[in-house]
């Protein structure tokens, strides 16, 4: 049965969850918001209202017969999903409001190297009187990424760590928050099907003017982009485990050693960014944690003092720190690899996997 990643429990992420689960694929889906009166939409109802979108999702599912395929999950995408999930994915939709999550699905999809099968990346763009959708695909790098040709104020908000929301903003919005109704919806799902199994580069933009119509832009990839989307890592298939609660730095440090790799020069990567110093409510935390992950203990926001990076030497982890720690979703993965310059054939890279993780 193949897997589907979608970001976004809209209308236009409802609508493809369903049709894709009629058509007997296997879902994981996340959303962190809850349903409002103005995101009521054919899948929800007035019941539904205050209920977290992912749970809302269950019941027409239900009605449907396909729970079974349904893993719905509370949180944004880039911190519910894991390395392992995505590299076993054939298709990722992302049918969110955040420039920011587009982003960091990109960089989490750029580091996976040789994934199960071809990762085919669709994202849905919705504004008022519009809808567009482009394709790309992971690791051919076929088209467009979903940051190329975007223009400067969307590149600006997609650097911005809260991102933008149509949640955070009056009725009447501004170009990038302007609330949509249901055709521009049913319209970039539409779009969004199309592209699902064709070939990677489309770039469609429906304009639902007095005059509709429907057009290609065929851009070409950025030389500017912020996103290396032609450099793809090979990694090899050796892969080795990690308990969730497990200390990682002499756990690494041992199989640095097995690799004939001195744990000094050696360097762990992590799919997304950590910070580096940090501090809470309950004071400063010393350890790197996850960037914009809650402190575990006292839940309250975790603020980097000294920015973020998504590798660190193996030395500077905590003797004690775990993937717990870090608040790593489930399946998730790491890279260890050594001193020396990555090599064509990436022998030097291998590729830890994360069992147990944070449950949603």
């Amino acid at each position: 049965m193949p897997q589907a990643i979608i970001a976004g429990l809209g209308l236009p992420g409802n609508l493809i969850a369903l049709a894709l689960l009629r058509q007997g694929w296997r879902l994981i889906v996340a959303d962190p918001k809850p349903v409002t009166e103005r995101t009521l939409a054919r899948v929800y109802g007035p019941a539904d209202i205050g209920k977290p979108k992912t749970l809302a999702l269950e019941g027409p599912v239900a009605t449907l017969g396909r729970l079974d395929q349904l893993d719905a999950r509370l949180g944004r995408i880039e911190d519910v999903v894991g390395g392992q999930e995505w590299r076993a994915a054939e298709l990722a939709v992302l049918a969110t409001d955040r420039p920011a999550s587009t982003r960091r699905v990109a960089e989490i999809c750029l580091r996976l190297g040789t994934t199960q099968h071809p990762l085919h990346l669709v994202s849905c763009h919705v504004a008022e009187g519009a809808a567009q959708v482009r394709a790309f695909a992971f690791p051919t790098a076929g088209g467009p990424c979903t940051l190329c040709g975007s223009g400067d104020a969307f590149i600006s908000s997609i650097l911005n760590e809260d991102g933008f929301t149509c949640d955070d903003y009056p009725a009447d919005g501004d170009a990038f928050t302007v609330p949509f109704g249901a055709v521009e919806g049913y319209a970039a799902a539409a779009l969004a099907l199309r592209a699902i199994g064709g070939e990677p580069g489309a770039d469609t933009t429906l304009a639902l003017g007095p005059a509709c119509e429907a057009f290609n832009s065929r851009l070409r990839q950025d030389p500017d982009c912020l996103l290396d989307c032609a450099h793809v890592v090979p990694w090899p298939e050796a892969t080795a485990h990690l308990e969730f609660n497990e200390p990682l730095r002499p756990a690494l440090s041992v199989l640095a050693a097995t690799a004939g790799s001195p744990a000094r020069e050696a360097h762990v990567e992590f799919l997304r960014p950590l910070a580096l110093g940090t501090e809470c409510a309950c004071g400063r935390c010393d350890a790197p944690r996850v960037h914009r992950n809650p402190c575990p203990t006292c839940q309250a926001p975790v603020v980097a003092l000294r920015g973020w990076t998504s590798e660190l030497p193996l030395g500077d982890l905590p003797p004690q720190l775990t993937a717990a720690d870090l608040g790593l979703p489930e399946h998730d993965l790491l890279l260890l690899r050594g001193a020396a310059p990555l090599s064509s054939e990436a022998q030097d890279v291998l590729t830890i996997a994360v069992e147990g993780g944070v449950q949603t």
